[in-house]
């Protein structure tokens, strides 16, 4: 079976940002913080920032290119303590980053945060098979387990777009 590739443009990537922000906005629910996962999610997450008028912050979670993760302790306390915070990345894709940040703040803090009504979940893409199915906000369903296809992001390879 082959694998279909799909690649976004920077408009693409704009019409899915767009999308987000509506869906935000009619949920009633406001992020008082957006967290960006690093590399990914930097654009999308600096988007809805300045959408939103609040403040970004970056996460270094990388699973899959150059493999890294940072731990950021005052995150999960301020989520405890009520701010809103929306985590962003590029593509929910098999859940693996997301698990890693719910597992790691639940690490530094427990069961204090009110999962899912201080700390939300948001990618431009979701695959349907991931195993992190609390994504509240998303622009695009895939499923790769019915259809491969690799989404290719502008930013990964901008240098080569004519």
């Amino acid at each position: 079976m082959s694998i279909e590739k799909i690649h976004l443009s920077f408009n693409d990537v704009t019409d899915l940002a767009s999308d987000l922000c509506r869906e935000i906005a009619l949920s009633g629910w406001t992020p008082d913080i957006i967290v960006a996962v690093g590399r990914g999610g930097s654009l999308p997450g600096a988007m809805l920032s300045h959408y939103f008028n609040v403040p970004f912050i970056s996460l270094d979670v990388s699973l899959r290119d150059f493999p890294s993760q940072t731990s950021n302790c005052w995150l999960p306390e301020s989520a405890a303590n009520g701010e809103k915070i929306l985590i962003v990345d590029d593509m929910n894709d098999s859940g693996a980053t997301f698990n890693w940040i719910v597992d790691d703040w639940k690490k530094s803090i427990g069961d204090k945060i009110e999962w899912f009504n201080t700390v939300r979940f948001a990618a431009l893409i979701e695959n349907l098979g991931s195993s992190f199915n609390h994504v509240q906000y998303t622009s695009m369903e895939i499923s790769k387990k019915f259809e491969p296809v690799w989404i290719e992001f502008p930013w990964e390879t901008w240098w080569k777009q004519g």
